[in-house]
């Protein structure tokens, strides 16, 4: 048996013995998306979803329960599991984002990738591909707004820094367009832009 398929081994023991754990469904989801069997792989992100979110709101229940009657370390610790939870729900929300994105269904992508920063509003990536989804419709300022998102939480996003330059250059605001596209070419070399250089060269 070959490592995948070891892999793929416990992951199905893993959601024999507790189907109702989130983790294992949107582990397998990965598995079957790294050997393309999209499909597959599409129907476990779903399934991790629907795990995900009906243990967030039994455990959400547990740590209002433990609350009242003051087991504060309980109720913390639930809380913590509701997060984890959520988090899942949103990174699978998010992978088939992308999924539904290369099949060219940007409508329904941009659905996915907004449950997935309503499930975690940390997901940068998340709002970055809401940026481009805007972006590619002509809306600059809910594009800017997007990768003003992901640089706020995470900072080297070099793609979103490159991406808020072109809006902001496009918006005549030269110095602070600059700033990032050289940040972002600080963080990634190729994404030197002849173009956007020579613009920066002329001046606002």
């Amino acid at each position: 048996m070959n490592y995948p398929d070891r892999v793929l081994f416990h992951l199905q023991k893993a959601i024999e013995l507790r189907p109702d754990y989130a983790a294992p469904h949107y582990q397998l989801a990965l598995l079957l998306q790294e050997q393309n069997e999209v499909r597959e792989s599409r129907a476990c992100f779903k399934k991790s979803i629907d795990v995900a979110q009906k243990c967030a709101i039994k455990l959400a229940k547990r740590a209002q329960y433990y609350k009242e009657q003051r087991q504060f370390e309980r109720a913390k610790s639930c809380l913590l599991d509701v997060h984890d939870h959520r988090a899942i729900a949103a990174l699978a929300n998010y992978q088939i984002g992308i999924m539904l994105l290369a099949a060219g269904n940007g409508s329904a992508a941009q659905r996915h990738f907004k449950q997935a920063v309503d499930q975690d509003p940390a997901l940068a990536d998340a709002y970055y591909q809401l940026g481009l989804l805007a972006k590619n419709t002509k809306q600059a300022d809910k594009a800017r707004d997007h990768f003003e998102n992901t640089i706020l939480l995470d900072y080297n996003h070099a793609a979103a820094h490159y991406e808020l330059a072109h809006i902001l250059r496009s918006d005549e605001d030269h110095e602070l367009a600059q700033n990032h596209y050289l940040i972002a070419l600080d963080l990634n070399q190729s994404l030197k832009d002849p173009v956007l250089e020579q613009r920066f060269r002329k001046g606002p």
